[in-house]
């Protein structure tokens, strides 16, 4: 009984260490979309840029909010279920994630490149594939540092597809 009750009292610190994380997650894009809203608002002889500007923050984390919201989703979903599997051309994929990327990373002063075999093809459900190599480009990006290069590459192996996403930045400690 006491094993339950550890067991249980973990599993509710966990839940809330978890919404606390996702509440977290999501106010920071609406609190960015509000400060932008808020200080054009102020601005009465505000251009159309400026607006343009506002509408490419809105949509920018409104994407994000989507993202992480998918997220969630994901995380919810049982643990046993196993996603449709499909040939998915991890070139397009990768070509994708570059495109969408390419903003931060020359914000950052980060070049990103793609290596290997842009025509292989993998047998992965194309949502989470894209999902897994944006979030770590988006890493690398983050995380290199200034002026670093970031390249992903793709190779058939025998039985397998392998995707690579390395920098030249610090590293992730063993």
């Amino acid at each position: 009984f006491d094993s339950m009750i550890e067991r249980l009292e973990r599993s509710f610190a966990q839940q809330r260490l978890f919404v606390q994380d996702a509440s977290h997650e999501l106010r920071t894009p609406l609190a960015a979309i509000r400060t932008n809203i808020e200080v054009l608002e102020m601005d009465p002889e505000a251009s159309p840029e400026e607006y343009k500007e506002l509408l490419d923050t809105v949509k920018a984390q409104t994407e994000r909010l989507t993202r992480l919201s998918e997220d969630l989703l994901l995380l919810t979903t049982s643990e046993g279920e196993v996603p449709e599997l499909e040939p998915v051309a991890t070139g397009a994929v990768v070509r994708e994630v570059i495109a969408q990327l390419e903003p931060l990373a020359s914000q950052r002063g980060v070049s990103l490149a793609q290596d290997g075999d842009a025509n292989v093809e993998a047998m992965a459900s194309a949502d989470l594939l894209y999902r897994c190599i944006q979030n770590l480009v988006e890493n690398a990006i983050k995380y290199a540092g200034d002026g670093a290069n970031v390249r992903i590459s793709s190779r058939r192996m025998e039985h397998t597809t392998e995707l690579t996403v390395a920098d030249d930045g610090v590293g992730v400690p063993q």
